[in-house]
This record gives structure tokens, C-alpha cells and sequence, in this order.
């Protein structure tokens, strides 16, 4: 595997720039994310709106714009593996060495401070998510299932709007835990919230649908599927959440 080591500096210069800003809970985290989501998943410039800000933070946003020009560049073509070539033993050692690895940082990491819970959570994440994206992967064999409606995708429906009603349970739960010293109360609920649910719920795969729905002869499909999915997954997780935000007010008088 070739690796640029300009790349690798200009990354790296942007990674110091916003190490701060990377905090769980820090104020400027929602910019990031939106930046490094526009930049780096989207693959497109930023607009004036985000760069602006990103400045006045002091990011140094001339070491991301350089590493996407020079990732943009690279020819990843004829990379990806056949199904011919694909073996479970390697795949299997590496996935058990990724997996050890995940472990033993989330069991060493022990500083307090927010940093240190904040990459100790990510790392905590990182050993449920493969958890949730068994699971979706297995309600993924449900679509289709309806006899009368078998346009529909179940699995798909069924994997957001689970993943929808324990991600706001998680966030109603969080506050009886804040305070406390323990690491592994609040810490798993925030690794359940961004690793299992994450790796559970699908919006690519639901766009894709709906997408799909839209292009057909029946489009009405499209917008049906989506306002099903949008709607009933907003009553879930509004009803969720005033459960357990009820829970939590009677727990504090």
C-alpha cells in the first residue's frame, strides 16, 4: 500500500488544528463534523458558511482543502476485491485483531480527563457496532416479506425504527449517570447510542430505496415509504423519550 507522506502532513495538520474542538460536548463539534462530513464523505468544497467559522476557530483549513485535492487525485480503481478473493481466515485473524485491539485501549484507558472519555467512548462504540450491523443485516432478509405488500422493505424499515427507539432511550438514560465517576454506566449507553444503533440504522440504504421507489412507475411508492419511515420513527422516538425524560425529572425531585 503506497502512502503520501504530504498526504499524511497536511492530515495530520489539520487533525492538530481541530484536537480540541474533538471533545464530546465541546461547543464547536457540530462545525466540525459538518466540515470534515462535507469535505471528506461528500467530496465537495466547502461553502463560505462553514469556512468562515472554521477560521475564526483557528482550523487550519488549507491542510484539509490540500488533502482532499491530493485524495481526489488518487486512482482507487481496480483496488476493491472480487468475491473469488475473498478468504475467511485472513478476514477472520483481522477482524479478531481489530476487535483485541478495541478492547485493549477501551480496558487501558483510564485518565479522566474529558479527552480521554471521549476516545475511550469511541473505542467502547467500535466493539458494539459490529453488533448492530449483524443485526440489520439479518432484519435486511424481512423486506419483501409481506405477502400483500411485498414492495415494501421491512428490514429496512424495521432496522431504523429500532434503531431510532434505543438511540433516544440511551439520551433519556444519560442524565441519571452524569456525575458519576464510574466510566463504564455512562460510557455504555454512549457506545450503545453512537456504535450499536449507528451500525444498525441505514439512511443510505433507505435513500437508495426511496430513490429507487421515485424512479419507478409508481412512484407514489417513494413518497409513501419515506413519509411511513420519517413518521413513524419521529412518534417512537418522541414517545420514548418523554417516557424516560419523566422517569428522569421524578428521579431528581
Amino acid at each position: 500500500i503506497y502512502v503520501n507522506p504530504e498526504a499524511v502532513q497536511h492530515l495530520e495538520k489539520w487533525r492538530l488544528s481541530t484536537e480540541e474542538c474533538r471533545r464530546n460536548g465541546h461547543r464547536l463539534l457540530p462545525l466540525l463534523t459538518d466540515v470534515e462530513y462535507q469535505s471528506m464523505t461528500l467530496d465537495e468544497s466547502l461553502p463560505r458558511e462553514l469556512i468562515v467559522p472554521a477560521v475564526e476557530a483557528g482550523w487550519d483549513i488549507e491542510s484539509l482543502e490540500n488533502w482532499v485535492y491530493m485524495k481526489r487525485k488518487l486512482d482507487l480503481r481496480g483496488g476493491f476485491i472480487t468475491k473469488h478473493e475473498f478468504k475467511f481466515i485472513p478476514a477472520f485473524v483481522l477482524f479478531i485483531s481489530a476487535y483485541s485491539m478495541l478492547f485493549f485501549g477501551v480496558y487501558h484507558l483510564r485518565r479522566q480527563d474529558t479527552y480521554t472519555i471521549t476516545y475511550r467512548t469511541m473505542l467502547y462504540a467500535g466493539l458494539v457496532a459490529p453488533f448492530g450491523a449483524l443485526l440489520r443485516w439479518k432484519l435486511s432478509s424481512l423486506n419483501g416479506s409481506i405477502q400483500r405488500y411485498n414492495w415494501f422493505p421491512l428490514g429496512t424499515f424495521a432496522a431504523n425504527i429500532i434503531a431510532s427507539i434505543l438511540s433516544v432511550a440511551m439520551v433519556g438514560l444519560e442524565p441519571r449517570f452524569y456525575g458519576n465517576e464510574s466510566f463504564w454506566a455512562l460510557g455504555s449507553l454512549r457506545a450503545v447510542k453512537v456504535g450499536f444503533t449507528g451500525c444498525l440504522s441505514t439512511v443510505s440504504t433507505f435513500v437508495a430505496e426511496v430513490a429507487g421507489f421515485l424512479g419507478s412507475k409508481n412512484p407514489i411508492k417513494g413518497y409513501l415509504y419515506a413519509s411511513i419511515t420519517i413518521t413513524t420513527a419521529a412518534l417512537c422516538a418522541t414517545v420514548t423519550y418523554t417516557v424516560f425524560d419523566s422517569d428522569v425529572a421524578g428521579y431528581y425531585e
